[in-house]
């Protein structure tokens, strides 16, 4: 079975891992950051290929030529539905969280879904989301996000982490981790933080665009905050990881976290809110859930995890994070791939 993959090769190792999977069941794929041209469109009509879309934005933001391409993107669309080609989204988000171009934004992402053979998506919540959002597709499938075993280095000793890192050697580190954008809720953490009566210590790490970190930096003024505004280079990731008690994911938007999901590979427990595949990923006491509606609920869900079994919450973190299998995923990304072809399973 041939699949196009219709996105870049990203820094997430997401796509890597399900590649190799794929690999194991017999799938072959190849990438595209554009959505074939029109001749080889023609050129692979006869043969049976899937059309995976990833990041839909992705194949036609192009700053001012951006309506231009997006016409271009849709033209080639509509061509390869009428040559028999399938097309596939995964749903990571149900729209950009930077809403350069909303009118466009949704209305391709409708085109994926009325004309579309199916989506693909991480969570039940997600499936929902989608049909409230823009109808019910042709099919669907729910296949959770797979971990991150492998991917990264192992995690050092905690206190070797918190010396290298200059960190507290005692004491709660909460870890905020990721690029760091407006949707993430950076900020309302930090409000939250300063609340907290229990000393505990803070770390944000990331990198940061410069109008957004000076804000970060000047709110963390005098508090017990740790701030590493940059690019984390993988092989210093595990430190953050190991030198910390827990993730903290104040999103305001999100469907799927691979940040949540990295935490829990590294047996880190999550402090969530109630939104997106958040609370099923989080369902078996791999962390804490909060309300986002609820001005006082991220405070008191940090104050909440101080007085919680910190050791058994990490165990099953780590037991979630092993149930998030990539071979279990390849192998229902190939039966819906079966069923949108038209074949037997």
């Amino acid at each position: 079975m041939k699949v196009i993959f219709l996105s870049k090769r990203q820094g997430n190792p997401y796509l890597n891992l399900l590649v190799s999977a794929l690999a194991k069941d017999n799938v072959e794929v190849e990438f595209s950051s554009i959505f074939p041209r029109c001749g080889w469109l023609f050129q692979n009509r006869l043969k049976k290929a899937i059309l995976h879309i990833h990041w839909p934005s992705y194949l036609y933001r192009m700053g001012w030529l951006t309506s231009v391409r997006w016409l271009i993107v849709l033209i080639r669309f509509l061509l390869a539905k009428l040559l028999g080609f399938k097309i596939v989204w995964t749903v990571h988000n149900l729209l950009p969280h930077e809403r350069l171009t909303p009118l466009l934004d949704r209305m391709f992402r409708l085109l994926l879904i009325k004309k579309g053979d199916g989506i693909i998506v991480h969570c039940n919540e997600a499936l929902n989301k989608v049909i409230a959002t823009f109808g019910r597709p042709k099919r669907a499938v729910v296949i959770p996000h797979g971990n991150y075993d492998g991917c990264f280095p192992p995690l050092p000793q905690r206190l070797f982490a918190r010396t290298k890192l200059g960190l507290p050697s005692e004491g709660v580190i909460f870890l905020c981790f990721g690029l760091i954008r407006g949707y993430k809720g950076h900020l309302e953490l930090i409000h939250q933080f300063h609340r907290l009566a229990s000393k505990a210590t803070l770390v944000i790490a990331g990198y940061s665009e410069p109008d957004m970190g000076k804000e970060i930096r000047r709110e963390s003024e005098g508090k017990s905050i740790q701030l590493f505004l940059r690019h984390i280079e993988n092989e210093e990731l595990p430190l953050f990881f190991s030198a910390a008690d827990v993730l903290v994911t104040p999103y305001r938007d999100i469907l799927t976290s691979g940040v949540a999901i990295l935490g829990l590979t590294f047996g880190v427990p999550v402090i969530a809110p109630t939104i997106g595949c958040l609370p099923e990923l989080l369902a078996d006491g791999a962390g804490l859930l909060y309300d986002p509606s609820n001005n006082e609920a991220l405070s008191e869900a940090l104050e909440g995890f101080l007085e919680a079994d910190i050791p058994m919450m990490a165990k099953a973190a780590r037991e979630k994070a092993k149930q998030l299998d990539w071979l279990e995923a390849a192998r229902s990304t190939t039966q819906f791939y079966k069923k949108c072809l038209g074949e037997s399973s």
